[in-house]
C-alpha cells in the first residue's frame, strides 16, 4: 500500500512559541517538557522518536521550523543519503504516526509538574507547544460491566477505565495471558473477545434493527442485511514499550475474527487503522455499532475493557472488562471454549463451524511468544508504508519467527508475501536464493499446513499460485479463503484483482465493489480491477474513473492501467505522457512494442489492456 505525501509544514521559528503572553511557554518550559518525555518509559526504549522528537523541536524553537521537511529530516535524523525518494522509503512519515501516536499516550496521564504540552499536528512536521490545562475534578465513573446507556467519556472519547477490579469477573472476564518474557497468547484475548460480541450482535438483531443514517454514505449493491461494525483503536492506558503494538494487534485481529461470520459486515482496516472511538462517532461510515475499549499492562496483570456502542444513538449496550494475571495458558483455552458454545448456542448450529475454526486458531497459536507476535504486527505496518529498509527487516524478523515458531500460520503466510514483494517493488531481491516466486509458493504452503482453518493462509496461497500460473490451484484456495472470512476487504480485493485478471468475469466485478464498500478508506489499488474490468467491456467511463482513483499507488501497473483507459477514451497524446512519466520514475519498465511478450507474461494483463497500452 501507498500513502501519498503529508503536506510539509509552514514553520513559523521562534516567534510561534515565545513572546510575553503568559499563556504562551517559553523555552525553559519546552525544553524541561522535551526531556521528561524523552525519559518516559514510552520514549526510553526508542532511540528513532527520541531523536525525531529532539530534532523538530530544537529547530522549532530555532527559528528553523520552516526547514522541517521529510527529505531533510531523512539526511538529518535518520542518516539517509542524499539520493533519498519519499516515495520508496517512508521512514519519515512511519516514524512522525508513530511520534504523534505516542505522545498522546503521554498526554493522557502526564508526569507532575509538566506544564507544556508538545503535539505534532498531522500534516506537517513541526510540533505545537501549549500550556497544560489543570483537569477537573473527574466524575465518578460507572463500574465496570455496567448496564445499557452507560456513557462515553466525553473527555477522552473512549470508554471510561473502572478504577478499581472487578470482585466477582464472569467466566467471560477470566482472560488470561503469559507474562513478559515468557509465551502470551495475545490472540486468545482477541478470539474470546470477538467470540462474546457476536453474542450480543446476535440477540440484539433478533429484533428491530436501528440503522444508522449517514447522508451521502452508500453501499455499493445496497446496505448489507446484517449489522455494519466499526472496530475502533484500543486506548492506550499504560504499559511496557510494546503496549501501542498489541493495542494495534488488537484492533487487526478483531477485524479479522468478527468479519469471518457471514451476518456481520466489518469495516475494512484501511478505513478504521488508528481511528478513536470518539472520530468513530463523528464518522461512523454508515456503521451500526463502534466496537471500542482500552488496555492497561503492568508486569503482573492484563486488562483489556471492551465496549458496544450503538452509533446513531452513542448509547453503550455492552460493557465489560477482562482483568487476568500473566501465568499461563491453561485458563484462556478453557473460557475460550465455554465462550464458543455459548456463541455458537446464541446464533445455531450452523455457526458453531465458525467456533471450531476460532478455536482451532487458538489452539495452533497458544505458544506464540511476544517477539513473535509483534513481528507478525510489524508486517502490517509495512504493509501501509513500503520500503526497501523495511522490506529487509521484517523479512529476516518473519524468517527467524519461522524457524522458532514453525507452526505460526500467519508469519508464514506474510513471509510468503514479503518474497513476493522482491519481484513486484524490486526489493533486496537474493541473487543465490531461489527465485522468489518459488520460495513465495513454498512459505504459502507452509502456511495452510500450519492450519487449514486460516483465510489469511489461503489468501496469500492464492496469491502465491497466482504467480506462479496456476490458474486452477488459485482459484481454488481463494474461494477457500473467501468461505473461511466471507467479508475480509483485503481477500476480497485480491480475489477481484486476480479473477479480473484471469477472464474479466463479473463475479470479480462483484468482490472488487464489495470490497470497497466494506472499506471506504481503502488503498488506491482497490480500483486496479475494476478499471481493469471496465477497460475490458469497453466502459469508457467507468473505466477512467476507476484508473483515475488508482492512479495515486504511485506503482508502475497504476501508470499502464491510466494509459490504457485514456486510449480507450480516445486521448492518445494523455496516455503517452503517463507512460513518458512513469518509465522517467521506474526506467527498467517496459512500453518498447518489441518486448509486448515478455510485458504480457510479467503483468498478466488481459489481452485487450495490453493492445491499448501499446497502442495501435
Amino acid at each position: 500500500m501507498d500513502f501519498s505525501n503529508p503536506p510539509d509544514g509552514d514553520g513559523k521559528g521562534l516567534d510561534s512559541v515565545g513572546g510575553t503572553d503568559s499563556n504562551t511557554p517559553g523555552r525553559a518550559e519546552i525544553d524541561s517538557a522535551l526531556r521528561v518525555i524523552k525519559e518516559s518509559r514510552a520514549f526510553a526504549g526508542s532511540q528513532r522518536l527520541q531523536s525525531l522528537l529532539d530534532h523538530i523541536v530544537t529547530e522549532t524553537l530555532n527559528g528553523a521550523g520552516d526547514k522541517l521537511k521529510e527529505y531533510t529530516i531523512a539526511i538529518d535524523v535518520f542518516g539517509r543519503p542524499p539520493a533519498f525518494d519519499p516515495r520508496l522509503d517512508s521512514i519519515v512519515r512511519v516514524q512522525a504516526s508513530r511520534l504523534r501516536t505516542q505522545l498522546a499516550a503521554f498526554y493522557r496521564k502526564p508526569p507532575p509538574g509538566v506544564t507544556v504540552q508538545i503535539d505534532l499536528p498531522p500534516g506537517g512536521y513541526q510540533p505545537a507547544f501549549s500550556r497544560i490545562t489543570p483537569p477537573s475534578p473527574p466524575a465518578s465513573l460507572p463500574p465496570a460491566g455496567s448496564p445499557s446507556g452507560a456513557a462515553v467519556d466525553p473527555q477522552i472519547g473512549e470508554p471510561p477505565v473502572p478504577t478499581r477490579p472487578r470482585l466477582a469477573p464472569s467466566p467471560a472476564g477470566r482472560i488470561a495471558s503469559l507474562a513478559a518474557g515468557r509465551p502470551w497468547v495475545m490472540p486468545a484475548i482477541l478470539i474470546a473477545a470477538s467470540l462474546g460480541l457476536v453474542a450480543i450482535f446476535a440477540v440484539m438483531f433478533m429484533g428491530p434493527r436501528p440503522i444508522a443514517t449517514e447522508p451521502g454514505r452508500e453501499f455499493v449493491g445496497g446496505r448489507p442485511a446484517g449489522p455494519v461494525i466499526f472496530v475502533a483503536r484500543y486506548q492506550l492506558i499504560d504499559g511496557p514499550d510494546y503496549a501501542a503494538s498489541l493495542r494495534d494487534g488488537i484492533q487487526i485481529d478483531l477485524i479479522d475474527s468478527l468479519s469471518r461470520f457471514p451476518e456481520l459486515t466489518v469495516l475494512g482496516y484501511d478505513t478504521v487503522y488508528g481511528v478513536s472511538a470518539e472520530d468513530a462517532r463523528a464518522d461512523p461510515h454508515g456503521a451500526d455499532f463502534i466496537v471500542t475499549g482500552s488496555i492497561q499492562a503492568s508486569s503482573n496483570t492484563l486488562r483489556v475493557t471492551s465496549q458496544l456502542i450503538q452509533a446513531n444513538s452513542n448509547r453503550v449496550v455492552w460493557s465489560e472488562v477482562d482483568e487476568s494475571p500473566l501465568h499461563d495458558a491453561g485458563g484462556v483455552l478453557a473460557v475460550q471454549s465455554k465462550i464458543a458454545g455459548q456463541v455458537a448456542g446464541q446464533l445455531g448450529q450452523p455457526h458453531g463451524v465458525i467456533q471450531e475454526r476460532l478455536k482451532e486458531d487458538l489452539t495452533e497459536d497458544r505458544a506464540i511468544s511476544m517477539p513473535d507476535y509483534l513481528c507478525v504486527l510489524e508486517s502490517y505496518e509495512y504493509s501501509r508504508a513500503k520500503s526497501r529498509a523495511k522490506h529487509e527487516e521484517v523479512r529476516a524478523c518473519l524468517e527467524q519467527v519461522t524457524r522458532r515458531s514453525p507452526r505460526y500460520a500467519p508469519a508464514w503466510a506474510k513471509l510468503s508475501w514479503m518474497y513476493g514483494d522482491e519481484v513486484r517493488y524490486n526489493f533486496n531481491l537474493r541473487a543465490n536464493d531461489l527465485p522468489p516466486a518459488q520460495r513465495a509458493l513454498a512459505a504459502a504452503n507452509r502456511a495452510v499446513e500450519a492450519n487449514s482453518s486460516s483465510a489469511m493462509a489461503y489468501q496469500y496461497l492464492a496469491i502465491a499460485q497466482f504467480q506462479a500460473g496456476d490458474s486452477d490451484g488459485f482459484r481454488k484456495s481463494i474461494e477457500t479463503a473467501l468461505k473461511l472470512n466471507p467479508n475480509n476487504a483485503e481477500i476480497l480485493a485480491d480475489a477481484a484483482q486476480m479473477m479480473i485478471l484471469t477472464d474479466g468475469s463479473d463475479r470479480g466485478r462483484e468482490l472488487g465493489e464489495r470490497a470497497i464498500a466494506f472499506n471506504p478508506g481503502h488503498p488506491p489499488w482497490y480500483n486496479q480491477p475494476l478499471a481493469i474490468y471496465h477497460i475490458m467491456h469497453g466502459n469508457k467511463a467507468e473505466a477512467l474513473r476507476y484508473a483515475e482513483a488508482a492512479a495515486p499507488d504511485g506503482a508502475p501497473l497504476a501508470a499502464y492501467i491510466l494509459a490504457a483507459a485514456l486510449r480507450l477514451n480516445g486521448r492518445e497524446n494523455d496516455a503517452e505522457s503517463t507512460l513518458r512519466e512513469m518509465v522517467r520514475k521506474f526506467p527498467n519498465e517496459i512500453i518498447d512494442k518489441g518486448r509486448r511478450a515478455e510485458f504480457e507474461a510479467s503483468t498478466r494483463l488481459p489481452k485487450a489492456v495490453v493492445d491499448l497500452i501499446f497502442g495501435p
